[in-house]
C-alpha cells in the first residue's frame, strides 16, 4: 500500500504543479497558435494534447520554466498533427510555422545577460 500512496502523491503534486506554472500560461499558448493562424477548432485540440502528455509524466522535477515547457510540447504536438497530415491544404501550416510557437520570452538567463551588457 505505501507504493500506492506514493504514486497518488506524486500525482497531485503533478497536478498542483500544473495548476500553478502551466495553467496560467494557457491563454498565451492560444493567443500565438491564432496568431499563426491555426483553426479555432484546432487550437483547443492542440492545447489538450500538450496537457495529456504533461499528465503522463511520473514528475515535473526536470522542468525549470512551465511556460516554455507548455509552448515547446504545443509545437511537439502541433508538428505531429502536421507530419500526420499527409494531404497539404493550402491554408494549413508549413513545419516552419510550427517551429515559430517557440515562447518569445527570453528567460531568466538572457534577461540577466543583456542587463549586465547594458551596465
Amino acid at each position: 500500500m505505501g507504493e500506492f500512496s506514493d504514486v497518488r502523491r506524486n500525482r497531485r503534486e503533478i497536478v498542483a504543479w500544473v495548476g500553478s506554472n502551466i495553467v496560467p500560461h494557457e491563454g498565451a499558448l492560444r493567443a500565438r497558435l491564432r496568431h499563426m493562424a491555426v483553426p479555432e477548432e484546432e487550437i483547443g485540440d492542440i492545447v489538450q494534447d500538450a496537457y495529456v502528455k504533461i499528465a503522463r509524466l511520473s514528475d515535473v522535477e526536470h522542468i525549470r520554466n512551465g511556460r516554455a515547457y507548455f509552448f515547446a510540447t504545443a509545437r511537439s504536438v502541433l508538428l505531429d498533427r502536421i507530419r500526420r497530415e499527409r494531404i497539404v491544404r493550402i491554408d494549413s501550416l508549413t513545419e516552419a510555422d510550427a517551429l515559430a510557437l517557440a515562447d518569445d520570452d527570453p528567460g531568466p538567463e538572457r534577461k540577466v545577460s543583456a542587463r549586465q551588457e547594458l551596465e
